[in-house]
């Protein structure tokens, strides 16, 4: 009598080297082949070790980078730097390590005047600052950014300073 047993892969994935090592997402499967669901705008790295019938070493990583998404919205959007007359906003790119120049549509809305301003920058940078200048002191804005005008918004209010003004 033959006792057949099969062999036991573990697939390990993450999206930096020191997460693969020390705390990578896994799956582990009797199949040669498996699907694994992962976000789209990021790179991720994957090893695969044999886990039973004895652990094996692991194979050597393989980097995998995702397919950018153009419609996702721009990352982390705040404002840095809030004066009287500007307001210096910073935000990320849609997806890591951008590979061509990206093309931003900024718009501010002025909400006590109802007024709308647009800006357009270009950068192949994935952190981005963008100084928006004009504005009135005490002032409400909506600041809405998006990658060439079809992509998710992000958006974020912001007001301006007051001056002060003395009397002696």
């Amino acid at each position: 009598m033959y006792l057949l047993r099969m062999q036991t892969y573990g697939l390990f994935y993450a999206t930096s080297f020191l997460e693969l090592y020390r705390n990578p997402q896994n799956i582990t499967t009797m199949l040669h082949n498996v699907t694994v669901i992962v976000n789209r705008d990021e790179q991720y790295l994957f090893l695969v070790r044999v886990m039973c019938l004895y652990q094996g070493p692991p194979s050597n990583y393989v980097v995998v980078k995702m397919i950018p998404d153009n419609r996702l919205p721009p990352r982390d959007l705040h404002a840095v730097i809030t004066e009287k007359a500007f307001v210096i906003m910073k935000w990320e790119s849609p997806y890591d390590s951008p590979d061509s120049e990206l093309y931003y549509i900024v718009s501010v809305k002025d909400l006590i005047t109802k007024t709308e301003r647009t800006f357009k920058v270009i950068t192949q940078n994935s952190t981005i600052e963008y100084r928006i200048g004009n504005l009135e002191p005490g002032g409400k804005y909506n600041v809405i950014i998006q990658l060439r005008n079809m992509s998710k918004e992000a958006s974020i209010k912001v007001n301006t300073g007051k001056y002060n003004f003395q009397t002696t």
